[in-house]
C-alpha cells in the first residue's frame, strides 16, 4: 500500500472511531445525562441513601437520639430541595451538581459530629424505634427511585418531583422528632406522606416516559410492562407494603392491593 493511501485509510478509521465515541458518550457540553445509559444524577441518590443509612445506624446504636437525628433530616430535606429544582429543567448544570455535592459534603460531616458528641440516645424508645423506622423508609424509597432513573424509567423532570416529595418527607419526619419524641399520631402522618410518596414513584416509574437523551420521550409501542416485570419493583414495592402494615398506613390504601389484583389478573398487562 502505498503511503498516501494508507494516510487516507488511517484517517478514515479515525474519523470513525471518533464519531462512534461521540455517540456513545452523547453531548459533552454540560448535558451530563445525553446518555441514557449513564445518568450521572443518580450519584445524588446514591449519597442520599448513604446518608441516610449512616443516620439509621446512628440511631440503632445509640449514637445519635432523635434530636439530632431529627436535625439532620431537616439538613436532608434541604438537599433534596436543591436537587428537585436542578432537575426541574431536565438537565443539571456543572455549577448545580458542586453545589449539590458541597451541601451533601456538610450533611456527612455533621453525621460524623453528631455521632461521635457525648449526646446518647436510648434506641429501645417508642420515639427512637419510629425514628428507626421512618429513616429505613426513606432508603427504600430512595433506592427505588435510584432504579427508575437507572432502567430510564423515570425522567429527570419526574426524578425532581419524587425528590420534592421526599423532602417534604423529610421535613415532616424532622419536625415530629425536634422536641426529642414522635408521638402515635405524628407517626400516622408521616406513614400518610409515606405511603403517597411510595405511590407517586410507582406511578412515575410505570407511565410509559422513558429517559432518552435526557428529554421527556414516550416509548409506548414496546415498553409495556416488561421493565416492570423484569426489574422487579412490583414485588419490592408490595414486599414493603407488607412489612408496614403493623402502623395501619397501607390499610388505608387500597388502591395497591387493587392494582396488584389488577396485574395478576391481565397477566401482568395494565388495562387501559
Amino acid at each position: 500500500m502505498n503511503l498516501p493511501r494508507k494516510m487516507l485509510v488511517t484517517a478514515a478509521l479515525a474519523a470513525f472511531s471518533f464519531a462512534a465515541s461521540a455517540q456513545f458518550t452523547g453531548n459533552t457540553t454540560g448535558n451530563s445525562t445525553a446518555n441514557p445509559s449513564v445518568n450521572n444524577n443518580v450519584t445524588f441518590g446514591d449519597r442520599n441513601v448513604e446518608q441516610q443509612r449512616r443516620i439509621e445506624q446512628g440511631l440503632r446504636s445509640g449514637d445519635l437520639n432523635v434530636q439530632e437525628a431529627s436535625r439532620l433530616e431537616r439538613e436532608e430535606s434541604r438537599v433534596n430541595r436543591m436537587e428537585s429544582r436542578a432537575l426541574r429543567d431536565g438537565t443539571v448544570s456543572d455549577a448545580e451538581r458542586t453545589q449539590i455535592n458541597r451541601a451533601q459534603d456538610r450533611v456527612s460531616q455533621d453525621i460524623n459530629r453528631e455521632r461521635q458528641d457525648a449526646d446518647r440516645g436510648n434506641p429501645n424508645s417508642q420515639s427512637s424505634r419510629r425514628m428507626q423506622a421512618d429513616v429505613q423508609r426513606n432508603v427504600g424509597e430512595q433506592e427505588r427511585i435510584n432504579q427508575g432513573m437507572r432502567s430510564g424509567q423515570l425522567t429527570n423532570r419526574e426524578a425532581g418531583r419524587l425528590e420534592n416529595g421526599q423532602a417534604r418527607n423529610e421535613r415532616m419526619e424532622a419536625r415530629a422528632g425536634a422536641d426529642g419524641r414522635i408521638d402515635r399520631n405524628e407517626q400516622r402522618r408521616i406513614h400518610g406522606a409515606e405511603n403517597h410518596q411510595s405511590r407517586q414513584i410507582y406511578n412515575e416509574r410505570h407511565d410509559g416516559q422513558m429517559r432518552n437523551g435526557g428529554g421527556d420521550h414516550r416509548g409506548y409501542g414496546n415498553r409495556g410492562d416488561n421493565n416492570f416485570r423484569r426489574d422487579g419493583e412490583h414485588r419490592q414495592a408490595y414486599g414493603q407494603a407488607q412489612g408496614y402494615r403493623h402502623d395501619g398506613g397501607f390499610r388505608a390504601a387500597p388502591q395497591h392491593s387493587f392494582q396488584q389484583r389488577s396485574y395478576a389478573q391481565a397477566g401482568g398487562r395494565r388495562s387501559r
